[in-house]
């Protein structure tokens, strides 16, 4: 996607292949453990940055609406 549109490079900045691991957790609970506290915040703080900034590439291609 970066090749498109070098603003994704932010994601990769802000380290957003942290959070594969807990997609693929998710899907197989018999191998999901829980992350402790500062995991658990680092990977929250990641993950709404994300969703940030997906929500602003929607607003600006008229695909999102307040």
């Amino acid at each position: 996607m970066v090749e498109l549109d070098n603003e994704f490079q932010i994601l990769f900045d802000m380290n957003v292949g942290k959070l594969t691991q807990y997609a693929i957790d998710a899907r197989y609970p018999q191998k999901f453990f829980l992350p402790g506290i500062h995991e658990a915040k680092e990977m929250i703080e990641i993950a709404e940055k994300v969703r940030n900034f997906v929500i602003e590439k929607l607003k600006k291609g008229k695909f999102f609406k307040d």
